[in-house]
């Protein structure tokens, strides 16, 4: 953005803007990721490494679908590339459109339907983007548009909503599966940065992508923290003011010294601070020198008969008919859920007797069952909630799994 042009040239950076091909005033096909998009970005970066005007060090720095083209730049991790700063960035594009358990999520169903005309139609795409800047490159941009691979995508994102399976189209978009199989793969280093708040791209896009980079060994830096869909810095928002201010006293002083350690070779102490830092619903933050933190401990409770839950195994059978309406609105504002959200019968639920003590949970929750359904398709989402003295309930986090998906995403059964 203008902001980091603003902020970066007078500290002795160069700043430029790539329109992802078929994109803005780039020609070509948009594609939605994949193979030949992180070609492109690494062209792109390789390009601007070779200017007289460079050191031949780049970054690669952005929110949203621009913080995912950080992330395949890390995959394909060209030798210009140094450093990657993904923010509310997309680590797998399945799971922002099917959740980790192959459910569809409805805030982004068609994501790879959708996007192509908000950001790919000439010049700038129904959403705006930044703008035109070079009408010379309208011709190229229009002769990109009806592009045979568009078509394709189209057609695979309409079969993959019926289907849910993970295809190889999919799977070519999957970073975290590509690091994983390619771990010896010299790669920069990355500063990740996540939102609790983001309902968008939400924190499960860190689930296996943070300990896939950690196996590489390059440093990283993780902040999570009590923003939404934005940049750590942008403090005015509702959800931000009410957790807290969102760390924007000094996001980009750490962002300097961050590039001033990869990009310039400075010794600015980064690498000394601890990896990462998370900030909890009520304001506070701690540090922690890996992710998932090595103190977490793990916490088996067990579904009781009697609608408890215990420490024990139990032994019981219980059924319900999933007929309810949709408990939670996503937004780029956060996730709002509303309550009561089904008439009884229409979902189990199992309490714990009181905490007698302050309980932190970090991650995702996991439920394991043997179940049966009696329809084709079933789908099964575990929430977890805190339920106060007074009756009132808070969302915490929730496990989601479609039961034709329980042994593979790649196949529907």
């Amino acid at each position: 953005s203008d902001a980091f042009a603003d902020f970066l040239i007078p500290r002795g950076y160069a700043v430029g803007f790539i329109s992802v091909g078929g994109t803005g005033n780039s020609g070509g096909c948009f594609r939605d990721g994949g193979a030949i998009e992180r070609k492109q970005l690494a062209d792109a970066a390789d390009y601007m490494a070779s200017q007289t005007w460079s050191n031949g060090n780049v970054a690669a720095i952005g929110v949203s679908y621009d913080g995912t083209t950080a992330n395949e730049l890390f995959v394909d991790a060209p030798a210009s590339i140094k450093t990657v700063v993904p923010m509310e960035a997309i680590s797998d594009f399945y799971r922002y459109t099917f959740n980790i358990g192959g459910i569809i999520r409805e805030s982004t169903t068609f994501f790879t339907t959708y996007y192509y005309p908000l950001v790919g139609l000439s010049p700038v795409g129904l959403e705006g983007g930044i703008g035109p800047s070079e009408p010379a490159s309208y011709v190229t941009e229009l002769q990109g548009e009806p592009c045979p691979e568009q078509l394709a995508i189209q057609q695979e994102s309409v079969t993959t909503e019926l289907t849910t399976e993970k295809t190889p189209f999919w799977q070519e978009r999957d970073a975290i599966a590509l690091v994983e199989a390619s771990l010896d793969k010299p790669r920069p280093s990355m500063f990740f940065v996540q939102g609790y708040q983001d309902a968008n791209v939400d924190p499960q896009m860190a689930d296996g992508f943070l300990e896939a980079v950690q196996k590489t060994g390059v440093p990283l830096h993780v902040w999570f923290g009590q923003w939404v869909h934005a940049y750590p810095q942008s403090t005015g928002t509702a959800a931000c003011e009410a957790k807290a201010p969102c760390r924007g006293d000094f996001f980009e002083t750490f962002l300097l010294a961050w590039f001033d350690q990869f990009l310039k070779g400075r010794n600015t102490g980064v690498l000394d601070t601890p990896m990462v830092q998370t900030q909890a619903d009520d304001g506070v933050w701690r540090h922690e020198e890996s992710w998932p933190p090595k103190t977490l401990q793990t916490t088996a409770l067990f579904p009781q008969a009697d609608g408890s839950l215990g420490l024990a195994v139990g032994s019981a059978t219980a059924s319900y008919l999933d007929a309810g309406p949709n408990q939670a609105e996503e937004t780029n504002t956060g996730t709002q859920i509303i309550l009561p959200v089904a008439a009884p019968g229409a979902f189990i639920e199992f309490v714990s007797s009181p905490l007698d003590k302050p309980l932190r949970l970090t991650g995702l929750p996991r439920f394991e069952s043997v179940m049966t359904s009696d329809a084709p398709r079933a789908n099964v989402v575990a929430t977890l909630m805190e339920r106060f003295p007074d009756g009132t309930q808070r969302y915490l986090n929730f496990a989601a799994l479609s039961l034709n998906h329980a042994e593979s995403l790649a196949s529907y059964d």
